[in-house]
Order: structure tokens, then sequence, then C-alpha cells
């Protein structure tokens, strides 16, 4: 598994347009009201390319399958997932389906979104440990990722539940262990990132891209 995540700061709507299509920025502009949400979006697409580009993949087709996950159409052997929160996009490519998340570590009531949301045993882990704020966001940005993985939304968070101390997920509805790897890290304690991934898949250290490696590797 590759991850790469990138500080959308350094990008404004001018140098998009250098390294992404018409086609996509029309769709953005009109999918998006906000200027940050178009380099969130656009920049995810801007790191995948690179990604990619540095495997030495420059021909591709992105579709949407019937749950509304992209996908590459034509490598149906390689994956790839997009998260973003606040500045930072995160992008990860694998040979196994997989599922990523970021998001940032702020002030929020985790209280009464773990009790409404959360698995019971989630609820109490969060509450009683001695983070909870950052113990709420490992176990969000877990589910995120495992429902991303499946593909499913964030229907119904209840249905499964994430276990920290054990490092798995067990689906309530089905009572069984799902056979994932799951993997979590902290950016610059502002930030947390997560992965969910099948057990055999190779994860690295999430690493950060400049903008300045991007614009330099790039084929036009």
């Amino acid at each position: 598994m590759i991850l790469n995540y990138l500080n959308i700061s350094y990008l404004d709507m001018g140098i998009m347009s250098n390294h992404l299509s018409k086609n996509y920025l029309k769709v953005l502009n009109e999918k998006y009201l906000f200027n940050r949400d178009k380099l969130l979006s656009g920049g995810g697409r801007i790191v995948l390319k690179y990604i990619l580009s540095k495997l030495g993949i420059d021909n591709y087709t992105i579709s949407i399958d019937d749950s509304g996950k992209p996908y590459i159409y034509n490598i149906p052997n390689l994956h790839f997932n997009i998260s973003h929160s606040d500045q930072f996009v995160l992008v990860g490519v694998s040979n196994e389906n997989i599922g990523v998340d970021i998001e940032k570590i702020q002030d929020l009531d985790y209280n009464g979104i773990s009790k409404h949301f959360f698995h019971l045993l989630e609820h109490e882990k969060i509450v009683n440990s001695k983070n909870p704020i950052k113990t709420f966001f490992k176990i969000w940005t877990l589910k995120e990722s495992y429902a991303k993985m499946k593909g499913t939304g964030i229907t119904d968070l209840k249905s499964f539940l994430v276990d920290i101390e054990k490092n798995r997920i067990e689906d309530m509805k089905e009572d069984k262990t799902e056979d994932v790897k799951l993997k979590s890290w902290e950016l610059n304690s502002e930030y947390y990132i997560s992965t969910c991934s099948k057990k055999k898949n190779i994860i690295k250290k999430p690493q950060e891209i400049q903008y300045s490696e991007i614009n330099s590797s790039w084929k036009p």
C-alpha cells in the first residue's frame, strides 16, 4: 500500500488547471460552492495521478461502482481511496481493496455522538479513556476506513465494532471477526489517519509529499 498526503495550502485553481482536465475542473466548479472544497477534491485527484505516475501508470479511466465508490476501470487489480480534512488530502493506492480516512482532531461532543451513533462498547471505551477526544477520533477514522473499504458508506455505525485493543473489526450482524488489517497514526498531534485493508496487505507509514515534488515529476 502507498499512502501519501498533501497540504492543499500550496494549491490554487490556477495551479490545478495545470494538472487537471478542463472537464474535471468544470465538474468541480459545478459540484462545489466553496473554493476550499474544490481544492480538496482536486488535490486528491492530483495526488492520485502523482502516485499512479510513479507506478508507471499514465493511461487509466476512473469509474463509479453501484455503491458509489470510485475505481480504476481498466486496471481492476489496483485499488485506491481518497480522504480529506481541513488542509490535508490523503490518498491510498494498493493491489488490495482499501479504505482510508483522515480527520482533524477537534473539540466536539464525543460523549453524545458516540452514545447515539457508535456501538456501546466503543462509547464506553471513549468516555473511560485518558484522552477521550483522541480515542474518539481513532475509533471514528477506523470505522470510516472500514466502511469505505466495504463501499457501504456510513449508514449503520452500530452494526460493527472497532476493538482498538485487539485491533480488529467485529461484524455484529453476522457475529464474526472481519478478515481485515487496521492501522492508525497521529499526524502532528492534530489529525488522525486510519486505514483498513485485507490482512496480507503491507501498510507503511503515510508519507507527506510537497507540491514541488508533484510539479517536478509531472507528465502532462
